[in-house]
């Protein structure tokens, strides 16, 4: 008897004009969570909520599979732009289907064929043209600069670059360009708030307690409030990113949202 468990669903926004930002398929639990999901979706339903349709099943998995496929290329939801800023491209599907755990192994007659479709639909010309168009001058996310701060940060990355600089001849030109740098107004400010953590005499305490504990406003794009916490420290344990340098202008946005002090 075959095995007829699987659904095909997606996931449309809460905007007047809702849009379709996912197509999956799996068991009939699977449309509704929100645990196991990639970084981007989860971005996404924060700033744009969240409605599920489920469209097909109960099927078997190779049929879910085919639908799966389809809707993704007919949706357009199929991205390799990881950016949860990006409002021209919220599509969350970072394959082209027939991923995911489906609750069996799948013959080998279903994984040569699911193969093949992801042959056929990666050497589609305009799914060619998005990956090179997503990734010509793209900015790196909150959470892919935060993973290469952390690698830069080992001991076996610190150690690999002194051993890389040991006996390293800079010229004239490289010189001046640091020279420069140094002089940047942003440099020197964050020297000034660096050498304030440095120190521990009263004054410094004082700047460092009054920084973390004046009240923060989450915004939309609009600059409308959309939620008060009295401090930074305080939103960043419901909204993980640099919420401090939206705050201070350097940088436009923490957690798909735009900050600012009270």
């Amino acid at each position: 008897m075959d095995d007829v468990r699987f659904y095909g669903y997606k996931h449309w926004t809460f905007e007047e004009v809702p849009r379709c930002f996912y197509v999956g398929k799996g068991l009939l639990n699977r449309p509704s969570d929100s645990l196991h999901r990639n970084h981007k979706w989860k971005a996404i339903t924060k700033r744009l909520g969240r409605q599920v349709e489920v469209c097909f099943g109960p099927v078997t998995n190779e049929e879910a599979i085919t639908w799966e496929i389809e809707n993704i290329e007919f949706e357009k939801t199929f991205t390799i732009n990881h950016s949860h800023d990006d409002d021209t491209d919220i599509g969350c599907n970072f394959t082209l289907g027939g991923e995911g755990m489906s609750g069996h192994k799948d013959s080998k007659e279903t994984r040569e064929r699911k193969k093949q479709a992801q042959i056929i639909a990666q050497n589609k010309p305009e799914v060619k043209i998005a990956k090179s168009m997503s990734s010509k001058g793209r900015q790196k996310t909150d959470i892919e600069l935060q993973h290469i701060r952390e690698a830069n940060n080992t001991p076996e990355s610190k150690e690999k670059h002194r051993n890389a600089n040991k006996g390293r001849k800079y010229t004239g030109q490289a010189l001046q360009n640091m020279r420069d740098a140094a002089k940047r107004p942003e440099v020197i400010e964050k020297k000034r708030i660096a050498s304030i953590g440095r120190t521990h005499n009263e004054s410094a305490r004082k700047a460092i307690s009054e920084a973390q504990s004046k009240p923060v406003a989450r915004c939309d794009d609009d600059g409308n409030v959309l939620e008060i916490f009295c401090s930074i420290t305080i939103a960043q344990q419901s909204y993980k990113g640099h919420i401090a340098d939206v705050c201070r202008g350097e940088r436009p946005r923490a957690a798909g949202f735009k900050w600012r002090y009270i």
